[in-house]
């Protein structure tokens, strides 16, 4: 997901204000930066937190938190925060169980482990070539295995023990305390339970990044032509054995074609919302607003055309047909503007393209043919 933030200043305006040491501002944003995002277990260290969750796991009423639903907060205290009331002691008692949840939570699921090597790479290499070794040797792939063994996520990552800001270009490294975490988003982990990675986007470049990758992942469209070639490709060479083997021709086509569907269906996998919105049995085109469809292009050439009348665009709009009581009359959606009443002359072209609605102006017309027949 997304958030945009209300009134945020550009990425140009914060490194101008972060670098000015006569503003407070940068101290302030790092304030906020490292309350909304973090690099590290919140109880402690990697070992802490391992030491407390096998703990916590001896107890036989512990229930594994990706698993469960999370617990809302108690009620605020109406004393504010006198921290001897009940509320404010379920309140402690709420906020030490959210951050040993979230500890948890990202010791499972957001702790990077490196799989995998260079050998594994090497094995991978050789399939092709020779289908004995294909049988004799299962390669197991990871982040490592690559020609260069160095892990593809770019683990482990630089820590920072306090935030840094470097005043030669106003980048901020934000404080960060384990390697193998990525900056995740306390309130985020805790709700949704699975693994998460928060990012503050401080620059131009990396905004337009994640808003392109967004709408990819979303939208998921078809796979590109040499994808599916190479899915083709990589059944064709698992099964060179099979294909050199004794069965039927039509078994062979069968096996084939059933292996190339499951794998071009495996990697057109559809995105969480897409899926989400046919188990709920939601139609195909949802929104929480409704937008009127303009079709700017007429009006504008209807506007030229009093200025121009040799133009070869003279302005005419896709004229619509009605057939009223025998007769048929033409209608086009910039003659409602063009023709509308004396009481909507005030009316901007933006006003009327939001407010009117087609249904009102064929009944209008109706009436109108109707008095003039």
């Amino acid at each position: 997901m997304l958030l945009w933030i209300r009134g945020a200043l550009t990425p140009q305006k914060i490194q101008d204000r972060i670098m000015d040491p006569k503003s407070d501002f940068q101290k302030k944003m790092v304030e906020y930066l490292e309350s909304v995002h973090m690099g590290e277990f919140i109880t402690g260290s990697l070992e802490d937190v391992k030491k407390n969750v096998d703990i916590a796991e001896l107890d036989d009423e512990y229930k594994n938190p990706t698993e469960t639903l999370p617990i809302p907060p108690p009620l605020q205290c109406n004393q504010n925060e006198c921290g001897k009331c009940k509320s404010c002691k379920a309140i402690s008692l709420w906020e030490t169980q959210f951050n040993s949840t979230v500890d948890d939570i990202l010791f499972r699921l957001n702790l990077h482990k490196c799989m995998g090597g260079t050998k594994q790479y090497e094995k991978k290499k050789l399939k092709h070539g020779n289908t004995n070794i294909v049988n004799k040797y299962q390669p197991v792939t990871g982040c490592l295995s690559n020609k260069w063994g160095k892990c593809k996520a770019r683990f482990p990552h630089k820590t920072f023990e306090n935030t840094e800001v470097d005043m030669n270009n106003g980048a901020l490294n934000i404080k960060k305390g384990e390697s193998m975490l990525n900056t995740v988003t306390a309130e985020v982990t805790y709700l949704i339970r699975s693994n998460t990675d928060g990012t503050s986007l401080l620059s131009g470049t990396a905004i337009k990044a994640v808003v392109a990758y967004v709408s990819d992942y979303i939208s998921k469209p078809a796979l590109k032509t040499y994808l599916i070639f190479e899915a083709i490709k990589s059944v064709y060479d698992r099964n060179s054995e099979m294909l050199g083997g004794s069965l039927d021709q039509k078994e062979k086509g069968r096996i084939l074609l059933t292996q190339i569907v499951n794998n071009l269906t495996s990697k057109m996998e559809i995105g969480g919302p897409m899926a989400s919105m046919y188990l709920l049995k939601n139609p195909d085109h949802y929104k929480n607003h409704k937008f009127c469809p303009f079709y700017w292009p007429s009006f504008v050439q209807a506007a030229r055309y009093v200025w121009n009348p040799d133009i070869a665009e003279h302005g005419e709009d896709q004229l619509v047909l009605l057939k009223i009581r025998g007769k048929i009359v033409g209608h086009t959606l910039m003659q409602d503007y063009v023709f509308r009443s004396v009481e909507c002359h005030q009316v901007s072209l933006y006003d009327w393209i939001q407010l009117s609605h087609i249904e009102n102006v064929l009944r209008t017309l109706h009436k109108i043919c109707s008095m003039i027949i």
